[in-house]
Formats: structure tokens, C-alpha cells, sequence
């Protein structure tokens, strides 16, 4: 019922939580080394929470895949300071088209860490928003 309320009472828009963001990164700037640094600012949680940064790439996403149910998550990768870097966009599998489409540049709020499994270790962007400029 909650749902229903906020559906009939609100846009999509005035339920999008504003993002706060604590700077602007370059993509030359995301390295293996930057981000282990920003990683010592550690625990994150409600009274520290990830610095949250504005990134700005010119054109489409190098490669992408979809994950999930329904193909709900996104995964793409860009050039950084750090090669290729996976970029991954939780619940934003329905906008591909339109990033892949779009012609200008693509400005994220991200989330950089360091993205371990098993004994491999490489530099992610947990992406929060995007924004798609001419």
C-alpha cells in the first residue's frame, strides 16, 4: 500500500534521492594507488559514508554487458590512470540504449574501491548516477 501511495502522490522525480558529491576525479587520476588511498578513509557506513566523485568520459563505454534479472545491471568499462576500468551500474540495465546512442559525454557519480574476488583484486566504479551531456 505504501507503493501505491507514493505512486498516486509523488513523480519519479521527487522520490530520486539528490546526490551528494564530495569532488571531481579525472579518469587519468583513477589508479591502483588512489584508490587503495581513498579506501584507508575506512569504515564506511551512516556517520562516514564513500566519497561519492564526479566523473566525466568523452563518448560511449569502451564494452558492456547486463547482469542480473531482467537484465537489470549494467557493467561497462572505460579508459583510466588504471587501463581499463569495469564500471558497475546496479538497476540501470534499461537505459543501455540510451547511452550506448548517446553521441556527447557521459558525466557519472561514482564510487571508486577496490573490487576483490578470490585472490584477483582490480580497481571498480560503483556507479551511482549518470548523466548523458551533448
Amino acid at each position: 500500500r505504501l507503493q501505491e501511495y507514493f505512486k498516486k502522490n509523488y513523480t519519479r522525480e521527487e522520490l530520486q534521492a539528490e546526490v551528494v558529491l564530495d569532488g571531481e576525479i579525472s579518469p587519468e587520476e583513477i589508479t591502483e594507488e588512489a584508490v587503495e588511498e581513498m579506501e584507508r578513509l575506512a569504515p564506511f557506513g551512516a556517520g562516514n559514508p564513500p566519497p561519492i566523485f564526479k566523473l566525466t568520459v568523452e563518448g560511449p563505454p569502451l564494452d558492456y554487458s547486463l547482469k542480473g534479472n531482467s537484465s537489470s545491471h549494467l557493467f561497462f568499462w572505460i579508459e583510466t590512470g588504471a587501463g581499463r576500468v569495469e564500471c558497475a551500474a546496479f538497476s540501470f540495465g534499461e537505459h543501455i540504449e540510451d547511452i550506448l546512442s548517446h553521441p556527447g559525454r557521459l558525466t557519472l557519480a561514482v564510487r571508486p574501491h577496490i573490487h576483490r574476488w578470490g585472490v584477483t583484486r582490480r580497481v571498480r566504479l560503483g556507479v551511482v548516477d549518470i548523466l548523458l551531456e551533448e
